[in-house]
């Protein structure tokens, strides 16, 4: 699981520009979905829907300040309880006191956790950023704390996979990256691959921001963006972004390389999704928080061995992810109480018939 990761931004969802073999490969041996969404594009609140698979109105899990209840039954508790090892490495952002909700451990650390956030209310109003967001000025080559702890996400989550006691017992290995989240830095290599002309600018980037609906107006007021960029920075954070993206795929291609190397890929059932996306300048917003496809639209990718590799354009959703783990590992779906459908009947027949209708609640 990335961090704002757009599906549009993978050329394994048909970007023109950007380059991300390793969901190309997992497209070639799986199942895409072409039209996944998350429930509520933001970290904690997306992230609560898909360890629970409930709706965000049923969870009751706002925003970035609400700790899930520790009583609250996620997918990592039952497949413990069905025999299962179930770790975290990296991030799933479970603030509170309980950063676990059912993972037996964290083999890495979660960067996102260790300074809490500000909570308002709304009797408090809106507030006003006194200052553009920095992250677009700050745009370019480089590292930062995201790029360390995804190193030390990937090389524990490898260093699990290599050991031979992966070979006795069931395991559920959920790796929790950063990329592409902001900030906008990454390693030149990455950086030059798209920066300055390899890119494609925002659509609508220069619209008349006072047609916005008034949640996007209120976004733009109280994270700074209603300024005017210079197009060199506004190049150079769509580039990092683009960079990003590769180096998250490659991520994902070496863990996928230690599943064939360590001899696992032919009985372990391999997911790639991400939380949110990311507005990337279309109608003057970056960041979340809105229900355009950039933001809330997010890959899932699925391969199981033996299952015959296909397209799905009939939308699902990230509630989905929690029946359809708890089906493969062939768990009894009547005992819970969650929102999403299994998605296993259509993974195996490639038949979307089998799929309900898109439902929001």
């Amino acid at each position: 699981m990335s961090d704002e990761h757009s599906a549009k931004f993978s050329s394994a969802y048909g970007h023109p520009i950007i380059k991300t073999p390793n969901m190309d490969k997992l497209s070639s041996i799986g199942t895409t979905f072409t039209n996944n969404y998350c429930n509520s594009p933001l970290c904690v609140p997306s992230r609560a829907s898909f360890m629970t698979g409930q709706y965000v109105s049923k969870n009751e899990i706002w925003d970035n300040t609400k700790a899930i209840p520790s009583d609250k039954i996620t997918w990592p508790y039952i497949l413990r309880d069905n025999g299962y090892e179930v770790v975290l490495s990296g991030k799933m952002h479970l603030i509170g006191q309980d950063n676990l909700h059912g993972f037996e451990k964290n083999l890495s650390y979660d960067p996102h956790i260790a300074e809490p956030l500000d909570h308002y209310r709304w009797d408090e109003g809106i507030s006003n950023a006194s200052k553009p967001w920095n992250h677009i000025d700050e745009a370019g080559p480089g590292s930062s704390p995201m790029i360390d702890a995804d190193n030390e996400i990937e090389k524990t989550s490898i260093n699990f996979l290599s050991d031979k006691n992966r070979h006795k017992n069931p395991f559920a290995l959920c790796v929790g990256f950063i990329a592409p989240h902001f900030p906008f830095k990454v390693p030149k290599k990455y950086f030059e691959k798209y920066f300055p002309d390899n890119i494609n600018m925002p659509e609508h980037l220069s619209d008349d921001h006072t047609k916005l609906g008034s949640h996007s107006k209120r976004l733009r007021k109280m994270f700074g963006l209603d300024h005017n960029w210079d197009e060199i920075q506004i190049r150079k954070s769509i580039a990092a972004y683009y960079g990003l993206c590769t180096f998250l795929d490659e991520k994902i291609g070496n863990l996928v390389n230690a599943l064939e190397k360590n001899n696992l890929i032919d009985n372990t059932i391999i997911i790639y999704t991400s939380d949110h996306g990311d507005m990337l300048g279309e109608h003057g917003l970056w960041r979340k928080m809105s229900f355009y496809d950039e933001s809330a639209k997010v890959p899932l990718q699925i391969v199981i061995p033996n299952f015959i590799p296909k397209i799905i354009d009939k939308p699902v959703s990230n509630l989905d992810i929690f029946p359809t783990i708890l089906d493969a590992a062939n768990i009894d779906l009547s005992n819970y109480d969650y929102d999403g459908q299994s998605l296993l009947n259509c993974l195996k027949n490639g038949d979307d018939n089998s799929l309900e209708d898109f439902v929001i609640s």
